[in-house]
This record gives C-alpha cells, sequence and structure tokens, in this order.
C-alpha cells in the first residue's frame, strides 16, 4: 500500500522556493495573522452573491509507492466569464513602495492551477492584493494565466519536493527492514532492563504515559531506546529524546551509535542550542554573519547532500554548515526534519514560545517523547511557564527613545503602573488575578512597539527584547488559572512575575497530543509527587529496584549534627573532623553543602596539609567545569576533596566511575533556600492537598540528595562511602524516602565510629 504524504501549498512554496538571507529581528518574526484576518474578512465583505471566501483546494499525485495531497485556501474566488483568484497579504510598507513578493505569487499561481484542475477550467485571473495596515490603503498586481502556463510551474515545483520525498522514504524502508532485524545490541538484558523494555513498548503502542523509576545501572537509556525504534514501525513517526543535561545527549548518542554499528539504519541529530552553536556571537544578519547572508539561497543543495549521512552531532553539523556556508543552527532544524531520533533540550517540545515550529505539536501527532531525568522538569517548566516584567526594562527604553511621543506614552502607562506599586506594597506580595489596567497597558505597547519597529525599520536591542519579552507574557496570560499567582516583588527593581506553581496541566496536555511519553529518572522519589506535578493522572507506572549490591556501598548517617540554619554556626569544626574522618583512605571524595556560605565557612577552618582541595564557585565557566572533573584521576598521588553546592553544577549529570570517585559527603537534607517564591508554592499545595513543605521544599531538596549520592556508584564493580549529617534523615517524612540501596544506614555518633566502620568496609574489598 502506497504511502500518503500530507503538505500545504504554503509549506511546498515555503521549503522549495526558499531564497536569500536570514533576518533576524521583530521585522522577520513579527507575528500578524489576527490583524490580516481582520483586513481578510473586510475585503470579503465586499463580494458579490456568487463570489466565495475561503476556497479550500486540494490535488492528489499518485504512484505505486506513494501519493502526495497537496491542500490550501483561497482567500477568494470573483465570479465572471473568467474567475479571478484573490490572495490577500498585508504590509506596513507604503503602497507606493510595494512589490510583488515572488513567494506570495508562487503560492497563488498553485492555488489557480488547483482550482483549474478540479473544475476543468482553462483559464484563470490571479489578482495579488497587498493591505497596509495603518492607512488601509491597497494595491492589486493582476496576472492571466492558461492552465498550461501554471501546470509547467506546479510540476516544476513538485519534482523539487520529490527530490526530498523519494530520499526520505528509501531511507524509510532501508530503516524499517533493519528494525525488523535488529536485536539488543548487549550479550544480554541487564537485570530489570526487560521489564523496564517491555513495559515501554507496551506504553508506546497504547498510546498512554509511563513514569519510571529506573535507578543508575539498570541500562535506561537503552532500554527506553530500543524499544521506543521498534515502534518506528507503526504507529510511531518520530522519536524526541529530551534532556536537561548534555551528559543525556552523550548518552543517547552513544546509544544510537552502538545500534547504528550493530546494522540499524536510523538517521538520528542532536539539537544544539543557538547560542552554543552560532559561529558568530549571535550576530545573525547578512551584513555581519557570511553564513546568513544568502543561506537560503543554498539550504536545499546542503540537505540534499547531507542525506546520505545517518548520525548528525554538534561536530559534524558544524563541519557541514562551514562546508556549504549555511547557518548551522536553522541547517540543524531543517535536517531533523528528515530524522528518525531528534536528541534535544526540553524547550524544544514544552516550551511555549520554543519549541520547533517546524513539526506540529498543537494538534493530535504520532511522535513519542523520551524524557530523561525527568524530575528536572518540574523547576524547568515552572520557568518555562512563568514570566517576570520590571519597570527598569520598560524605564530604559522610554528613555531611549523619549523624543517618540505615542512610544512613550504607551509606555509611561506600564510605568505608572510600576510607580503605583512601589508606593502601595510595603514588601513582596502575591495575588490570585492579573490586573487589567496592567493588561491594558501591556496590550498597547505591544501594539505601539510594533508599528513604531516596523515603520522605522528599528532594530535597537533593547526594544526588541522588551517587544518579545511581552509576547511572551501575553501568551503566558493564556494559561493563567488557579495554578498560577501574580507576584509584586518589591527588590532595588519592582517586578511583576506570573508564577506557574503547578505545570501539571499545561504538561498533559502538550504530552496528551503525543503518541506516547515516557518520563524516568534514576531519582523519581516519592513517586506520587511527580506524578502529580507531571500531568500524570491515568499513567502507567513501575518502579524498579538498583541492580547494584549492597555490599558495594557503605551509607552512615551522623544524626548528632544539626544542620538547621539556626545551629550551623555551632557545627562547622565538627563538620570539618567529619569529612576528615571519611577522607582517611586515599582517594577522591566530594563534599556537598546546602549554600555557598555554609561551604565557605567550614573552608575557612579546613587543614589543607597533604590533601588537594577544590572549590565549585558559582560563576563558573564550561571550560572551568571540565577542568574541575578532570582533577579526578585514578591515579592521583594526593587525596582530592571537591566542595561543592548541593543541587549545583556537580550535584548531578556527572560520571566518575571506578576510583575518579570513592566517597561523599552530604551536609544538610538538601532544602532549597526558604525564600517568598518557595513559601508562595508552599501555601498552595497547603491548600490543594495539605502537603505544602513536602512540595516545596522537603520533595525537591531530598532529590538533591539522592543525585549527590548517586555520583558515587555508577557501574556493576564501583565501590565507596557516604556520609550524611542530620538528624532529619530519620524522620518522616525522609526516613521513608530513603532508597533501599542505602538501608540500612549505619548510625555513627562521631569520627571514631566513621573510621571503623570504614575499615570495615574497605577490608571486604
Amino acid at each position: 500500500m502506497e504511502k500518503l504524504i500530507k503538505i500545504s501549498v504554503r509549506e511546498l512554496v515555503e521549503f522549495i522556493l526558499r531564497r536569500g538571507d536570514i533576518e533576524t529581528g521583530l521585522l522577520a518574526t513579527v507575528d500578524r495573522a489576527q490583524e490580516g484576518a481582520r483586513i481578510h474578512r473586510m475585503i470579503q465583505k465586499n463580494y458579490g452573491k456568487n463570489d466565495q471566501a475561503e476556497v479550500y483546494v486540494k490535488h492528489l499525485i499518485k504512484n505505486e509507492k506513494y501519493s502526495i495531497e497537496i491542500s490550501g485556501r483561497i482567500d477568494g474566488l470573483r465570479f465572471g466569464e473568467i474567475y479571478t483568484l484573490e490572495e490577500i497579504k498585508t504590509t506596513t510598507k507604503k503602497i507606493e513602495d510595494i512589490d510583488v513578493n515572488f513567494m506570495h505569487l508562487a503560492q497563488a499561481r498553485c492555488y489557480a492551477y488547483m482550482f483549474l484542475k478540479e473544475n476543468n477550467l482553462e483559464r484563470i485571473k490571479v489578482r495579488l492584493i497587498y493591505v497596509n495596515t495603518d492607512s488601509l490603503e491597497s494595491r492589486a498586481f493582476e496576472y492571466d494565466y492558461t492552465i498550461n502556463d501554471l501546470k509547467e510551474f506546479f510540476d516544476e515545483l513538485v519534482e523539487g519536493y520529490i527530490k526530498f520525498l523519494e530520499k526520505s522514504l528509501e531511507h524509510i524502508n532501508k530503516r524499517n527492514e533493519t528494525i525488523k532485524e535488529i536485536k539488543f545490541p548487549y550479550p544480554a538484558f541487564r537485570e530489570s532492563q526487560r521489564k523496564l523494555s517491555v513495559a515501554v513498548y507496551k506504553t508506546i503502542m497504547e498510546g498512554k504515559k509511563l513514569f519510571l523509576e529506573a535507578p543508575t545501572g539498570t541500562g535506561k537509556t537503552m532500554g527506553t531506546l530500543f524499544p521506543a525504534l521498534k515502534t518506528l514501525l507503526g504507529p510511531t513517526s518520530k522519536i524526541f529524546y529530551l534532556t536537561a543535561k548534555t551528559v543525556g545527549k552523550a548518552s543517547a548518542e552513544d546509544a544510537i551509535k552502538l545500534l547504528q554499528e550493530k546494522g540499524l539504519i536510523i538517521k538520528s541529530i542532536t539539537l544544539t542550542s543557538k547560542e552554543k552553536i552560532c559561529p558568530n556571537e549571535l550576530k545573525c544578519n547578512p551584513i555581519e554573519c557570511q553564513f546568513a547572508k544568502g543561506h537560503y539561497d543554498r539550504i536545499n543543495d546542503a540537505l540534499l547532500n547531507s542525506l546520505s549521512m545517518d548520525f548528525f552531532d554538534k561536530g559534524r553539523i558544524e563541519e557541514l554548515s562551514r562546508r556549504y556556508n549555511v547557518c548551522p543552527f536553522e541547517f540543524s532544524l531543517d535536517l531533523s526534519m528528515f530524522c528518525d531520533v531528534i536528541i534535544c533540550d526540553y524547550n524544544y517540545i514544552f516550551d511555549i514560545t520554543s519549541s520547533l515550529k517546524r513539526y506540529s505539536f498543537e494538534s493530535k501527532n504520532d511522535y513519542v517523547y523520551l524524557i530523561d531525568e525527568a524530575h528536572n522538569l518540574v523547576d524547568r517548566a515552572r520557568d518555562m511557564f512563568s514570566i517576570t516584567l520590571s519597570y527598569n526594562e520598560f524605564f530604559k527604553v522610554k528613555q531611549k527613545f523619549k523624543s517618540f511621543r505615542k512610544l512613550n506614552l504607551a509606555l509611561g502607562r506600564v510605568i505608572n503602573y510600576f510607580n503605583g506599586l512601589r508606593e502601595s506594597i510595603e514588601m513582596d506580595k502575591v495575588a490570585m488575578t492579573i490586573e487589567d489596567e496592567f493588561l491594558k497597558g501591556i496590550n498597547k505597547c505591544e501594539e505601539v512597539i510594533e508599528e513604531f519597529v516596523l515603520k522605522n525599520l528599528m532594530k535597537d536591542e533593547e526594544l526588541l527584547n522588551l517587544y518579545f519579552d511581552i509576547k511572551r507574557f501575553k501568551k503566558i496570560v493564556e494559561l493563567y488559572d488557579e495554578n498560577y499567582r501574580t507576584l509584586f516583588l518589591k527588590e532595588e527593581d519592582i517586578l511583576v512575575k506570573l508564577l506557574c506553581i503547578n505545570p501539571s496541566k499545561i504538561l498533559k496536555d502538550i504530552m496528551d497530543k503525543a503518541q506516547a511519553a515516557i518520563l524516568f529518572s534514576a531519582t523519581f522519589t516519592p513517586l506520587s509527587y511527580y506524578m502529580d506535578l507531571l500531568g500524570g493522572d491515568s499513567s502507567y507506572k513501575l518502579k524498579l529496584s538498583s541492580p547494584f549490591s549492597k555490599e558495594n556501598i557503605c551509607v552512615m548517617l551522623n544524626p548528632y549534627i544539626s544542620t538547621r540554619l539556626n545551629d550551623r554556626e555551632n557545627t562547622y569544626e565538627r563538620v570539618v573532623d567529619g569529612i576528615k574522618s571519611l577522607t582517611y583512605k586515599k582517594g577522591n571524595y566530594l563534599v556537598f553543602f546546602p549554600s555557598y556560605l555554609y561551604l565557605n565557612e567550614v573552608l575557612k577552618r579546613f587543614p589543607q596539609d597533604n590533601v588537594e582541595l577544590i572549590v565549585q564557585r558559582n560563576d563558573m565557566t564550561e571550560e572551568e567545569k571540565e577542568d574541575f572533573l578532570k582533577r579526578f584521576s585514578e591515579d592521583s598521588e594526593k587525596t582530592l576533596i571537591a566542595f561543592a553546592v548541593l543541587g549545583g553544577l556537580f550535584g548531578e549529570g556527572i560520571d566518575l566511575p571506578g576510583e575518579k570517585l570513592i566517597g561523599v559527603c552530604i551536609v544538610g537534607v538538601g532544602l532549597p533556600q526558604i525564600n517568598f517564591e518557595r513559601n508562595v508554592l508552599k501555601e498552595y499545595f497547603d491548600g490543594r492537598i495539605g502537603k505544602g513543605f513536602e512540595y516545596a521544599y522537603i520533595y525537591p531538596g531530598f532529590n538533591r540528595v539522592m543525585q549527590a549520592v548517586g555520583r558515587l556508584i555508577r557501574t556493576e564493580n564501583d565501590r565507596g562511602v557516604a556520609l550524611l549529617f542530620d538528624d532529619r534523615f530519620l524522620k518522616r517524612p525522609y526516613n521513608n524516602l530513603i532508597p533501599d540501596l542505602w538501608k540500612p544506614l549505619k548510625i555513627v555518633k562521631g569520627n571514631e565510629d566513621v573510621i571503623n566502620a570504614l575499615k570495615r568496609f574497605w577490608k571486604e574489598k
């Protein structure tokens, strides 16, 4: 049976006929759809009784391999001796400056051919109408076509598309044959890995969601990818492997490469953010960037020539972009359309302003989301669905453009609102609504800035940043419901923040549109908390045991040292002694503190004789982070002790197997810093389920602890020790969260107990 491919006229024209430079900023991305719809209706009101508006047309191309369905909607058809097809476009240009955009005319010519073909007609007039959105003046360009004129153009367009389509279908046929044949790439499944893979396959085939706690060592990357790839035979068309960390992307890439080495034909791409892959410091314009200039003239040849390859990581994309002189970021997005597996950050799917525009995520699709380290998605989703506007950003723009009266009046309206807040609130406050006065001011600012920029061809960075913040604010307003709060924050600046407290409803809506979603993490404890906040109602859940032997880890608890804020001054020396006792055996150790303040107080008192001490800073670059991790060598001459902060750079997502790390110390229970925003979360969840402190502080804090201890045992041959400080680990709910691998905790009173426990443990080696 032939495969049916559906594509719109607009998609076809924009893909095959795109030409010219990349332009960024408001001029390239402004969305005037609502204004356009209003003007369409205004023109269509004057149609006669035999004229038609919004006429749907469709054209089918069939052969034994595939069928292509091309469709679209004609703005208007005027009845007469010869039909006149109207294509209506809006513009901010002066009428006398308007010229025909060849892409607009190409769309109209496609519609005209399809209409003639459907109705067995020979000739048609095409009228391209441009309307100025401010003056409503219009200018029309008219053309006469025969069906033969249009057929030649249309066939050439379709032929260009078929080159890509046939390459894609050829790949899919080869891919499917190898998917049928491919075996699991290891001699055997690990313990629990088969159970994991069966659950993933079943979930995808049934179109459900699965919440999976799979501890380190269960092989969750291959255990989720392998069964998901099998579903590409049906009902899945594409797999998105989503992760928040670079190490997660690397694990997925390694799994794909291994399967390819075993004979699987699969196309995979890793998407890298524009900031990290841009070769020109984000100067994305044809004047300053050779890749932006003429990018669209070269992009389709670059794609066709690259589709013989199957693996696109950051390095390969950069190399190909240089070879074909195209923007690496835009090139990677286009390449992803032809790939089976897309490895990328969460935001490409979930962020309402950063999601992949080349894909239809707003309606039901046949994609699978494999969401790695999904415990991170709670806070990431809150960030993605929240927005903050500040007095300062409005004030700076107003000062810069104070000679423009209309812009100043619009900005001044919002600034007056901020000034009212400054006078009326003594301290941070919270509300459950957004005031109409503020919304009206924001709406007016959007309208005036847009008009100002387009009229003046303005590309001022601060002005454009404010505009896009306003656009994002308005999108968040559309999501605002009982799961949101409005925060008024009085600092040196005045801030209005729309805070998403509970992202579950939005996440559920996004994931429900996919074929299936698999959310997995080594630290999904308690599972009920994550299912609640990540939209997991009526989902499958599976909790696997750690495959590692309890003999390989010794977890000690000193409950006699309090790390509560009020007790910390009295504990510094005792914590120093505890760390010294834990590190009596030569090796590499990580010590995690609840804050930089606590870390620095202990650091002042810690003797550095005969040890190498390295310290995390809060402003480390990627290079400094890599250098920090390189210090963990298996053949160090001295004991290495690294001081770090819980929940920071080194608390998760790093691998230090074997002798690279033999001990971890956790000072405290990992609670996030108590602040106004966290207390707003607490109040919300107290009212909703009576677990405010657990949801706002305890559960996210304990996840940091589990992740930090999880750095210790990465393979079945690793051995290591951990020492926890705080009596709260013995109390509810903490004692119910302790993983089985850590049990029974060895209670130690002081340094002598620690050293004796360590001697017994290391002697077993």
